[in-house]
């Protein structure tokens, strides 16, 4: 755990690193119940970035962990959100759920996690099943006992972002395919790793082909720039 959470924090401090890599490096943390390292962390990123919205909320998020620190959670938790949408609202909306009576804020919780559902498709699926726990637990001070009874049901469902069937073995993402350079795709969710397909003068190169050629010849159809009757060679 030592070394996944120091490889984040690593990865984490690159130039525009991806907002996922900070949520997956706060999921451990938080895991690992380390919320003063957690603090400490996200507190001193948004210090060095105060218009950094997601480091303000993480920072948040952790403290309102912390005995004694739920007024100053609370402050960086709201300013967070008046700094962007998405990713804080989830952030404060979970984090007040924990509080006792959510910390008479019941109605804001309800508020940012409505707002989580009605655009779920934008978040991770793996922070869904928080926001319907959060959701139930504003809803059932707000007297809204149906409601919190059905968002009950929805936070004990296991909510991924993968994936194994028969047919398609074991996913991890949904499909998708990206050019990360001229020449260079990159398909994943088409197999159980990411196949990366090369396209040369003389055909396509596949790098980690697949499992079966169906699986290969499925990612390479997504590619609308891929050029037609070139037969991909296997590396």
């Amino acid at each position: 755990m030592q070394l996944e959470i120091d490889a984040l924090k690593e990865a984490a401090a690159w130039p525009g690193a991806d907002r996922r890599t900070l949520v997956v490096l706060a999921s451990q943390l938080m895991t690992a119940e380390r919320h003063q390292e957690g603090f400490d962390y996200f507190a001193g990123r948004s210090d060095a970035a105060p218009a950094d919205a997601l480091s303000l909320a993480l920072a948040g998020a952790f403290e309102s962990r912390l005995d004694g620190r739920t007024r100053e959670a609370i402050a960086k938790l709201d300013a967070a959100t008046g700094l962007d949408l998405g990713l804080p609202h989830y952030f404060r909306g979970t984090s007040l759920a924990r509080l006792p009576g959510c910390a008479g804020r019941a109605e804001t919780v309800a508020a940012d996690l409505e707002f989580v559902l009605a655009v779920k498709d934008q978040f991770p699926p793996g922070l869904l099943r928080a926001a319907y726990e959060g959701l139930s637990h504003a809803y059932e001070i707000l007297g809204r006992t149906q409601e919190a009874e059905a968002a009950r049901g929805q936070s004990g469902r296991l909510i991924t972002d993968y994936w194994v069937t028969a047919d398609d073995g074991f996913r991890f993402v949904p499909r998708k395919f990206a050019e990360l350079a001229p020449g260079v795709h990159v398909a994943q969710g088409y197999d159980f790793s990411d196949l990366a397909f090369v396209v040369t003068a003389d055909g396509i190169v596949v790098i980690d082909a697949a499992t079966t050629p169906e699986h290969a010849a499925a990612a390479l159809r997504a590619s609308a720039r891929s050029p037609s009757g070139r037969s991909p060679t296997s590396s």
